[in-house]
């Protein structure tokens, strides 16, 4: 229904829908769940070649840093979509 109010991105066909909030008590907004697919798409500018599974131990390092009152398990999900959807960053 967001998406089709202009208020959420239609994700591309080929990659699967984000996986819901573990806790459904509150629907998320795209403004809750922004900043991991911004960090994500971020650090595969900066570390894009990389590849993912060489950087994924750095950046759960660095998203703990941020304190952002969620885990990395919590966000990594959203955080490894950002990466694979930043076009700039692929080898």
């Amino acid at each position: 229904m967001q998406q089709a109010a202009g208020k959420q991105p239609i994700p591309p066909g080929n990659q699967p829908n984000p996986k819901p909030n573990p806790n459904p008590k509150e629907e998320e907004s795209w403004d809750d769940v922004e900043p991991e697919y911004r960090y994500g798409a971020g650090a595969r500018q900066q570390h894009g070649k990389q590849g993912w599974e060489n950087v994924q131990a750095k950046m759960s390092e660095e998203w703990n840093d941020l304190k952002s009152g969620r885990t990395w398990d919590e966000v990594k999900g959203r955080v490894r979509r950002g990466w694979d959807h930043d076009e700039t960053g692929k080898k």
